[in-house]
Order: structure tokens, then sequence, then C-alpha cells
């Protein structure tokens, strides 16, 4: 169930570890999405750049990308900065091995921290409310993640959720590292 555009529904607030309260809403305003440009085509963000978070946010359209089923989630402070977003939605599993969990209908999950809040300690608590609240509007989905190798940080963060990796020799791509949950 995709949230209209623009439309913003209250989940939770998460904090910080300096204690910075982080307002969780599915959805994003005129606002954030503005910012989430910004971010997207910060050429000096070396983090968003192995991404394709500039096409998919910054150059493309939106509208279109978001129309694909996609559920967005973001995390805000007190004066709506965008801190990080989650987002989830229906795509297949990108493996070699069809009979891997056949009968499953797969979405993805991507998750990012903008800026300052990088490190700052409330990603893990924002993607597990957010994940707990996208299963429960998308009964029977499994959830997966696709990371490039190399990002440990996301990767640990992705394992702490308690996604599990595919074997290597199942991915289309041996560039990334696909972890299931």
């Amino acid at each position: 169930m995709t949230t209209p555009l623009f439309e913003l529904h209250d989940i939770g607030t998460v904090n910080t570890k300096s204690g910075v309260p982080l307002r969780v809403m599915q959805g994003l305003s005129e606002t954030h999405l503005q910012q989430l440009k910004k971010y997207s085509l910060d050429t000096s963000d070396t983090e968003l750049a192995v991404t394709s978070d500039r096409k998919r946010f910054g150059t493309g359209s939106f509208e279109e990308w978001y129309a694909q089923g996609r559920t967005l989630y973001v995390a805000v402070t007190p004066d709506d900065v965008l801190a990080g977003i989650v987002w989830c939605g229906p795509k297949a599993l990108p493996t070699t091995d069809r009979e891997f969990g056949e009968g499953s209908e797969w979405h993805t999950v991507a998750y990012r921290s903008y800026g300052i809040f990088r490190g700052a300690g409330f990603m893990k608590k924002f993607c597990e409310m957010a994940l707990a609240h996208y299963v429960t509007q998308n009964t029977g989905v499994r959830l997966y993640v696709q990371i490039a190798c190399g990002n440990d940080a996301s990767i640990s963060l992705a394992r702490s959720l308690g996604f599990v990796s595919l074997p290597t020799d199942a991915l289309i791509d041996r560039t990334v590292e696909v972890l299931v949950k």
C-alpha cells in the first residue's frame, strides 16, 4: 500500500545518540523532497556516489520512481531537516537460483542517512520502526537489501536488522551483497 505523494503519517520518534529527537513518518513532504534532491545531487558525498540516488532522486523523475509501488519513510529533526530515509517496494530478488524463495513475494529495502546524521546512532531503531510498519501493511512479503560490496556499515546494519547474506554464487551481480529476511 503506497501512501499518496506528499501525504505524511506519523509512525513514532527515535533519538540520535546525542538525544536529538527525530520524527518518523511514512511519506514525505515537498520540503523533504527538495532536501532529498539536494542531498542526491551533492557530488562531494562519496557515500551516495555508489548508489543510484543521483538518478533516482536528483536528475530523474521522483514521481515516476514513487509510482512503482514505493513506500517511503523519513526521519526529520524538530526543525524539519531530513536526517534519513528508508524505502521499500516490490522488486524481484536478484538471484540466479530460481528455487530460492520460490512462492515468495519479494520487496526491496534501502536506507540512507545524510550529512551530520551519519553515525548519529538512530538508523537501527529508525529501520526497525519503518520495516515493522511496512510489513504490517504488506503482509506475507519477504524483504531483501542489495548493498555495494565494501559498504561495511550498511551491511552491518542489515545484519543487525536480521538480514542474512545470500551465497555469492547465487547472485546476478557480484559487485553487491544481497541479504534477505
